[in-house]
């Protein structure tokens, strides 16, 4: 092998350590099917056995003369580390999306499913990394569906699952599972939203910054619902905890890019939040809500806001810190405001709102948000798992039942007062139970000093 080719297989074999997010295929658009699922199905996928012994051949044999023994473990570590992440980040996608796409109802006992999916990824010929998959009837050992996934070097678990789903999708399964019922009667379509109600909430001095990102401009995956989650988050604001619409800046998709997010904390919001007791301000109070992604420092594990114009491998300039909003949030809380914070995100770097790097996995445990004076933040789960939709679709599965516990539902002993500790207690377990039946776990968090304190105050009965 000529010095060009050794160094050109050098590149292909550890190019996922230096890859960048640019890099990564785009996930594909795949519709779901229209029927509803009827086979449930087991997944079982996982990394080669042999997959570290071949990739230390591969390297071996394309290992540049320029290289330290160091540097060349530490690249053979790296490309391992991010083959593990992208098998199990494989598997949970398909175990999230095959649901989403009425291919299959997931189970996780292969005894109790219809059918199972199985596949073992390999490295290839040019350091890729492919997965060999089947689908199979466990009852005949038959195939029903089976392939292997086109390789990239900067695959992307998303890349890998929108390979196998966009194959299933178009399989016919229907003659496994339960049959459907036609006998049945439609189910009568869901009721309508419920009316905001009216509450006796201060909002003369109140201010409200609502932030939705659920489209992003350099190619990072949607967060599904998050424009809904801040439209409808605004609205309530108004509607019933009385905030003038002129107190309200909401910021969606391509609005809310990092310079305008900055602009609002750092500029507006202290500028017209002025110091409760001048100039005849009373009962001042200020809300934040964010609905998108969230993502790691993987050095740090500092949490972040991941704006429309973000980029996860530059968090310190690109992303906006949790970290900078509690600065902003506490000088207010200094000037006598209540500060209330709701996220409809995660910090872990995976699920369906948190993104990170190609190719990375965080250093560190994520940081939790912890409580600072005067700031009391719902956020939608612990900082290592992963959030996801409401049942039916038009929130995420926190905002919904954030916003159901705000209208009054929280509201147990029917005095007309929510308190914060009293929506972390109606949220929590609901989300956490309506998250296990996703087969993921999601336990929404409470960061406050003062759980006590009440959040909306009169409600009409």
């Amino acid at each position: 092998m000529s010095a060009v080719s050794r160094r050109i297989a050098h590149v292909v074999v550890v190019a996922v350590v230096v890859g960048t997010v640019a890099c990564t295929p785009a996930r594909r658009n795949i519709a779901p099917r229209a029927a509803p699922a009827t086979a449930t199905v087991a997944i079982d996928v996982r990394l080669d056995d042999g997959y570290r012994e071949w990739l230390v051949q591969a390297a071996a044999r394309t290992r540049l003369d320029s290289t330290t023994d160091e540097e060349h473990q530490q690249q053979l570590d790296a490309t391992y580390a991010y083959a593990v992440s992208l098998v199990r980040d494989t598997a949970s996608l398909l175990v999230s999306e095959l649901p989403q796409k009425n291919i299959a109802r997931v189970v996780g006992d292969v005894s109790a499913a219809d059918l199972l999916l199985r596949g073992v990824a390999r490295g290839d010929d040019y350091g890729q990394i492919v997965l060999h998959w089947q689908l199979v009837d466990p009852q005949t050992s038959a195939v029903v569906s089976a392939g292997v996934t086109e390789g990239h070097v900067f695959a992307s678990a998303g890349f890998v699952a929108d390979q196998v789903t966009a194959t299933l999708v178009s399989a016919d399964l229907s003659r496994y599972g339960a049959p459907p019922t036609p006998s049945l009667p439609p189910a009568p379509p869901p009721p309508p939203p419920k009316a905001n109600p009216k509450s006796s909430t201060p909002g003369e001095n109140a201010w409200a910054v609502v932030i939705g990102v659920e489209r992003y401009r350099d190619g990072l995956p949607a967060a599904t619902h998050a424009a809904d989650d801040a439209r409808a988050m605004a609205q309530f604001f108004v509607e019933t905890m009385n905030v003038p619409e002129s107190h309200v800046r909401m910021l969606l998709n391509e609005r809310a890019g990092r310079a305008d997010m900055a602009s609002i904390l750092e500029e507006w919001l202290p500028r017209n939040a002025v110091a409760v007791g001048q100039s005849g301000a009373k009962n001042g109070r200020v809300y934040v809500s964010f609905s998108g992604h969230g993502a790691p420092d993987p050095e740090t594990g500092d949490a972040y806001l991941v704006p429309y114009d973000a980029d996860p491998a530059f968090l310190k300039t690109r992303g906006y810190a949790v970290s900078a909003v509690n600065a902003q949030l506490e000088a207010l809380s200094a000037r006598g405001y209540e500060v209330f914070v709701f996220y409809d995100a995660c910090f872990s770097g995976s699920g369906e709102r948190s993104v990170l790097a190609a190719g990375t996995r965080p250093l560190v445990p994520v940081k939790a948000i912890t409580p600072r004076k005067g700031v009391s933040t719902l956020a939608a789960a612990k900082p290592q798992q992963t959030t996801g939709a409401a049942p039916g679709g038009g929130h995420g599965l926190f905002t919904a039942h954030l916003l159901t516990a705000l209208r009054g539902a929280a509201d147990g002993d029917g005095d007309g007062v929510v308190g914060v500790g009293d929506v972390f207690l109606y949220v929590g377990p609901r989300v956490e139970r309506d998250a296990r039946l996703q087969n993921r776990e999601q336990q929404p968090t409470l960061s406050s000093t003062t759980p006590q304190a009440p959040l909306v105050l009169g409600l009409a009965r």
